[in-house]
């Protein structure tokens, strides 16, 4: 565990009515994709269930099959809407990440959190590329998160 998780700061989302730590507006982006990424996987299943329509109508009797195809495709059409709409919620969320990790004076600090929070590297990832120890990484991270707070930079 990274020494910064016990950061009590907040950080007030524009457009939101909460607030939550920096850590917790970063890693909007990477949960934001996991979920993408899971809803395209099931759907890509759905797509194959439909695909092999011919199995899934002779396994059951018709009148059910005939609404269980329809469901597919509707549950096929409901993620696709999910995913653009989840798409462009993230694009602006990077764009806001990226603006505000740019505000950051200092060059060691934006790229720490650009490799964290925008490229997903690891921290020994993140330890190769500063070339810095792993433990000083941890040290940089809250300094960085604690500039990117509005008033502190």
């Amino acid at each position: 565990m990274d020494s910064s998780s016990g950061m009590q700061e907040r950080y007030a989302v524009r457009g939101a009515g909460s607030h939550m730590t920096a850590k917790e507006y970063l890693s909007q982006v990477y949960q934001i994709e996991r979920k993408i990424d899971s809803m395209v996987q099931e759907m890509q299943h759905l797509r194959t269930l439909v695909s092999n329509a011919d199995q899934v109508l002779t396994d059951m009797p018709r009148s059910h099959n005939v609404k269980r195809f329809e469901d597919i495709v509707v549950d096929i059409v409901d993620f696709e809407n999910e995913i653009a709409a989840d798409k462009e919620k993230l694009a602006i969320l990077k764009r806001e990440i990226a603006d505000a990790i740019t505000r950051i004076d200092n060059r060691t600090y934006k790229l720490l959190l650009e490799l964290r929070y925008l490229r997903y590297l690891n921290w020994k990832e993140i330890s190769f590329v500063l070339e810095y120890d792993l433990h000083y990484v941890y040290k940089l991270h809250n300094k960085a998160l604690q500039k990117l707070i509005p008033g502190n930079t």
